[in-house]
């Protein structure tokens, strides 16, 4: 299972792509370069799988669901500790 899901590692994963990621700005210009080639690997693999229909049906969808709620957050009532 795994426990990482950042950019370097994912990189590394599927493209044996090792980086420095120095810092936000360092990452990103060294990540750039490499997600057109990224998406195709990951492509190839969600379709050889079987989940192409999955992804486009169901997680991409999901995706905008997902971020208004990140945004939203949790209303926590710090009265009641249950």
């Amino acid at each position: 299972m795994r426990k990482e899901y950042g950019i370097g590692s994912i990189l590394e994963e599927y493209l044996d792509i090792g980086l420095s990621l120095a810092g936000p700005q360092a990452a990103l210009a060294e990540c750039a370069p490499h997600l057109f080639e990224l998406r195709d690997v990951l492509g190839q693999s969600v379709e050889s799988l079987g989940l192409k229909d999955l992804y486009h049906k169901v997680e991409l969808p999901l995706v905008e669901v997902l971020a208004r709620m990140e945004l939203a957050g949790v209303r926590i009532d710090r009265e009641d500790p249950r």
